[in-house]
């Protein structure tokens, strides 16, 4: 799957693709951040497994959509940052922010905590990014390699809910000190329902 977004990508650098990334180009209203927020402490919660896609991610070719599916799974999204396969046996995941880090945690649907790998998480702009490289493609003699990247954001929506925007970026990486190209190909959101903590 990534060898193929690979492949695309390239193509894609090579014809001179629009420069506005496919899929959804902003969140819709009610899932934009809410005013009230402060910081990324807001984020605390625990929220569904399963997340619902914005109506814009339709707006992907065919090969972004056979790369990222159409629903969103929060525990891969802690674990790996980026969309993908469910973690077995999740039910929700949540999230505890402690002097600004953020810490998650799954749970079955029985309430027992499912083992879940960390990541990297910062603080930005009142939402939690991850960014993690999904695969390199080799470069020559005297052309940079490319790579291709996942950005995830996660904030808190005004009624609630954690929703989360992905960005897939291709980046060229700089020459003689120039600073990287970061080209935005396809941008998807997704919404997690709030549920109440457990008692």
């Amino acid at each position: 799957m990534t060898r193929a977004f690979l492949l695309a990508a390239l193509a894609g650098a090579l014809v001179g693709c629009a420069t506005a990334p496919q899929g959804a180009r902003d969140a819709p209203e009610s899932w934009r951040q809410a005013q009230s927020l402060s910081n990324c402490g807001s984020t605390d919660g625990r929220f569904d497994e399963v997340g619902a896609p914005a109506p814009d991610n339709a707006h992907a070719d065919i090969i972004e959509h056979t790369a990222w599916p159409v629903m969103g799974s929060l525990s891969a999204m802690a674990r790996t940052g980026a969309n993908g396969a469910s973690h077995g046996g999740v039910a929700n995941v949540s999230i505890e922010i402690v002097d600004g880090r953020p810490h998650f945690k799954a749970f079955g649907a029985d309430g027992t905590e499912v083992p879940l790998m960390e990541r990297e998480w910062w603080c930005d702009q009142k939402a939690l990014v991850t960014r993690t490289v999904l695969g390199n493609a080799p470069g020559g003699e005297g052309v940079p390699a490319l790579r291709d990247e996942s950005v995830l954001r996660l904030w808190r929506a005004q009624d609630g809910a954690l929703i989360a925007e992905q960005t897939l970026e291709n980046v060229t990486p700089g020459m003689l000190g120039s600073s990287s190209n970061h080209r935005a190909l396809n941008r998807s959101y997704f919404r997690f329902p709030p549920l109440a903590a457990p008692r």
